[in-house]
Formats: structure tokens, sequence, C-alpha cells
């Protein structure tokens, strides 16, 4: 059975595609058969991966617009790593959409729904808002991963995740949950880090993975070679750090169980 697993923050610069790009190589390297969504229309997971539009192709906006199998649009990147890749294209979908209603949330979904069984899990991930595209990809997973900056700010806009979240659980994903809250780009070195960390534990209680992802270059450097961090450099810190993420969502989709429940 595939898990379908939402990275999602509206909050900008938080290390969400990097965490989908990473994520979704460590649970292929345990073996697992993946495939990423890029739901963004700025198109950063695609090209993080070394995949670029180009006019002729088609893309998510295809599969979502135009009813295109989705089969026939999915890049295989590696054994058992499929991306299906966006474009700017997509920050249009709404607009092109026939349905004026509520099912129109459910067309990805729906396009999803005839290649799920071909994967082991299934990574979406999501732009940095709340509209559309995010509710959609909402709508269409079991569980939303929250990739939060280890910052001051950390948990603004939190809440209006949150909301939204239930306001999809009560109207079209009944259950949809919390797979897990992840802080990123983490200096171990300071004291402050510490204290976000405690403050994000407070709120999110036992969601809240128990390892951040650190800072490192290699992270940093990856997207520019088309590559995860994994594939680029398998030793560094953010590798180690993903591929324990990896074996998390592993052992969690195994376990089968509500995390976190809003009611």
């Amino acid at each position: 059975m595939s898990k379908v697993i939402a990275i999602a923050n509206q909050k900008g610069g938080v290390g969400k595609t990097t965490t989908a790009i990473n994520l979704s190589a460590g649970l292929n390297y345990y073996g697992k058969k993946v495939l990423l969504i890029d739901m963004d229309p700025q198109a950063n997971s695609t090209q993080g991966l070394g995949c670029y539009y180009k006019e002729n192709l088609s893309t998510l906006f295809d599969v979502i617009v135009n009813k295109v199998d989705p089969s026939h649009v999915i890049h295989n990147l590696k054994p058992g790593f499929d991306l299906l890749p966006s474009s700017l294209k997509l920050a249009t979908v709404e607009n092109k959409l026939s349905a004026h209603d509520d099912s129109k949330y459910l067309y990805l979904k729906n396009q999803i729904d005839l290649i799920k069984e071909n994967y082991d899990f299934i990574i979406i991930d999501c732009p940095p808002s709340l509209g559309f595209l995010n509710i959609s990809s909402l709508v269409t997973a079991n569980t939303v991963l929250i990739p939060m900056q280890c910052e001051y700010y950390a948990m603004e806009g939190i809440a209006q995740l949150l909301n939204t979240i239930g306001q999809v659980k009560d109207k079209f994903n009944p259950h949809l949950n919390i797979e897990g809250v992840l802080l990123t780009m983490v200096d171990y070195r300071t004291k402050f880090a510490v204290e976000v960390q405690k403050q994000v534990h407070q709120t999110f209680k036992e969601t809240v993975y128990s390892f951040g992802i650190p800072r490192n270059i290699k992270v940093a450097e990856a997207p520019s070679r088309g590559k995860s961090v994994i594939d680029l450099s398998i030793k560094a810190s953010g590798s180690i750090a993903y591929l324990k993420l990896a074996k998390e969502v592993i052992k969690n989709a195994k376990k089968a169980k509500r995390i976190y429940s809003f009611n």
C-alpha cells in the first residue's frame, strides 16, 4: 500500500524542497519505490534533480488540467525513483479548470490514484502558500510533514497551516494527519537552536523528530549539481540526517497508526 506525504509550510525558505528531494532520495536508498511530485510552480524540485522545462514536454499542469495520464509525464531519475515535474504554468492551473466548486480540489487526487499503487511512497513538494495547489496536495496526502527552520520566528504562520489541515480533514480527507515536524538548518553549536527546539516540542510534542537537519554546505551545493545530497556525498552530515529521517518515515509507515489528531 502506497503512502502519500505532503511536505508543507506556507513560509518560504524553510527547507521544504530540500526535504522533499532528500527524503525521496533517502527512501529510495533504502529500497523503496518513490515518486516525487513537484507541486510548486517555481519547479525547484524539478530543477534540483537536473530536469528542466522544455516547451514540448508535458508537466503536472497537463496532468491536472488536460487529464493526461500521469504515467506519460513521469520522469525516471534512477531505478525506483521517479519525478512528476512542474513548470511555471502550474501557477495558472486553477484558472484553467472548468470546475468552480470544491470538486476542483479532487483533480490531483483522482489522477494520482491511477498510479498510486506503483509506489511505496509518494512525496509532494507543496508551494509556499495556502492556496489551491496546497489544498489539492493535502486532499491527496495521507500525512503532512512540516519542515521548520530553526530560527526565532519558526512558529510564525503555523497556526494558519494547522487550520487549513483541519479544514481539509473536515471537508475532504478525514484521515489526514501529521507525519512529523522537522527542524531544518540547525546549528547545534548554539544555545539558540536548543531554545527553538524546546519551543517547537512544547507545541507539537511527540510529533517533533528528535533530530534536526544541520546546516551543511553539501546540502546547499547538491541542487546545483542536479542531485540529492545523498547522491552527492553519502557521508555528509546532511545525508546522514536525511537518511535518518527516511528510516523514521519507513518505521511510521509500518506502524500504520495515527501520529497526531486534531480532534
